[in-house]
């Protein structure tokens, strides 16, 4: 029954994101570059060029992140689908479409069940949330990243988290 569950959501937020990626062209450049890359490394190569893309150009860093979903359906691998829905929800984030980000990120972190994983959902929402100006909600999230990371001496990721809470 949980599993059913776990893929009704997963079918409803394709459809979603399928829906906000009717109006992305993906340039021919990026597509010739992604098909001479290995199958096994393409994913791999998606979600870096969405992070790497995201503070200077958002729009090309959700390309990104949309190619790195479809990549993450078509080879069926749980912990890909995470990530790029981590990565569309950041990039939605950076254009400022805090509603579809806080979307993706409740979305998704109703059906993970992996610690990692919902704490990356939790700091998601957190930088959405203080984009809409729900800073007591933005709190709490940070908040809970913080402590996580702290007990588990996260010096890397704590970074993030501490600029989302900063800014909140």
């Amino acid at each position: 029954m949980k599993k059913i569950i776990s893929l009704v959501l997963i079918f409803s937020l394709i459809m979603v994101i399928q829906l906000f990626a009717e109006d992305v062209i993906i340039p021919d450049s990026i597509q010739q570059k992604i098909q001479n890359i290995n199958k096994a490394q393409r994913f791999d190569y998606l979600s870096k060029a969405s992070e790497e893309w995201r503070s200077r150009n958002g729009e090309l860093s959700l390309i990104y992140a949309q190619l790195a979903f479809e990549e993450s359906t078509i080879q069926s691998k749980e912990e890909y689908k995470t990530d790029a829905l981590l990565l569309l929800g950041y990039a939605y984030t950076y254009l400022g479409e805090y509603d579809t980000a806080i979307y993706i990120g409740s979305q998704a972190l109703s059906n993970y069940k992996d610690v990692d994983d919902i704490i990356g959902c939790k700091l998601l929402l957190a930088s959405a949330l203080n984009g809409t100006a729900e800073y007591h909600q933005s709190i709490e999230y940070s908040e809970e990243v913080i402590k996580y990371y702290e007990k588990n001496n996260d010096s890397v990721n704590i970074y993030d988290a501490l600029s989302v809470f900063a800014i909140s």
